[in-house]
């Protein structure tokens, strides 16, 4: 379904502000129920029968290298397949679509999983902050970390980029080549 044309493409326009915060906000409570599923049902079992016991989790790296896999990708993976290979329901409910610039068609797998991760750059920052050097949960005396504020920026910068530019784009869109269109009705 990748590279498909969009039907009614004469009948678009850029998504406006409100309409793609609504799209991201539905899409990442959907990805939390999914990760918070995963990790209940599949990934703690398996953990306990690879014994990974809470001490493997003291360690920071260790730690990131788990969220990496079992959340961050899998986050990734639905965010890109939402954009490309089918309308997720944030995208469906806010009646629209990422397309490539100019083009008409939904992004590749590859543009899209790209796209995702830079639009989620921000809570990567904030895990990171969570996890290194040891993680937040573990610290004798926890204290914010640099990298908190750095994530919050980097979010707000975001939405601004989204809401000051004319044509709506974010960092994520303009790296690579894509837009969020609303789509007639």
């Amino acid at each position: 379904m990748t590279g498909k044309p969009v039907e009614n493409t004469a009948a678009v326009a850029s998504a406006g502000v409100l309409r793609r915060g609504v799209c991201y906000l539905i899409d990442s409570m959907l990805a939390f129920g999914v990760v918070a599923l995963l990790q209940m049902f599949a990934l703690t079992p398996l953990r306990n029968a690879l014994g990974i016991d809470e001490d493997w989790f003291r360690s920071g790296w260790n730690t990131e290298l788990y969220t990496l896999l079992t959340i961050s990708l899998p986050v990734w993976s639905l965010f890109a397949a939402g954009d490309c290979v089918w309308r997720s329901p944030g995208r469906r409910l806010t009646g629209s679509r990422v397309l490539k610039r100019g083009a008409g068609a939904a992004p590749s797998f590859g543009r899209a999983f790209v796209r995702a991760a830079v639009k989620l750059l921000p809570w990567e920052v904030a895990h990171l902050a969570n996890n290194l050097p040891t993680p937040m949960w573990y610290a004798v005396e926890p204290e914010l970390r640099f990298l908190f504020p750095v994530s919050g920026m980097l979010l707000l910068g975001w939405a601004l980029s989204v809401a000051l530019r004319r044509d709506h784009r974010g960092p994520h869109d303009l790296l690579t080549g894509t837009e969020v269109v609303s789509l007639a009705r």
